[in-house]
């Protein structure tokens, strides 16, 4: 099972977080942190491809310096681009409830939203009421 952060948003829903490496994001890159809506690691990630276009000729011995450069922006974002996710959710207002084992998200989500459930029928079944003949003062004023 794999680890994931829950974290909790008042008007924006629940959202779990992988720990650790994302291989969706090695994958895929610019379309994962634009489906994430980081936009300032998009437009870093644009802001390269047009420069690399534009300043390496298609005929170019950089053309291999380039390649790795690459692959190392796409290995530093594949094994750093969940942490900066959870970053991006902090500053929406997102709020961490907990750390949760599950296979994927939706899981992990169920695992936490049945946890959750769980806990809170436990509180309401535990709390103690307050005695019904307490003196909320006359009932009988006229007015």
């Amino acid at each position: 099972m794999k680890s994931f952060s829950i974290y909790e948003h008042p008007h924006h829903g629940i959202k779990a977080v992988k720990q650790g490496m994302s291989w969706p994001a090695f994958c895929f890159g610019l379309l994962w942190a634009l489906y994430k809506t980081m936009w300032l690691l998009s437009a870093i990630w644009v802001a390269a491809l047009v420069l690399s276009g534009l300043l390496v000729p298609l005929d170019s011995a950089l053309d291999t310096v380039i390649n790795g450069l690459f692959l190392g922006l796409q290995l530093g974002v594949a094994f750093k681009g969940n942490s900066w996710y959870e970053g991006v959710l902090r500053a929406r207002g997102f709020i961490f409830r907990t750390t949760i084992e599950g296979n994927n998200p939706s899981q992990a989500l169920g695992n936490y939203v049945s946890s959750r459930d769980a806990s809170e029928f436990s509180l309401s079944t535990r709390q103690i009421s307050a005695p019904d003949d307490e003196d909320d003062g006359p009932s009988n004023l006229k007015a």
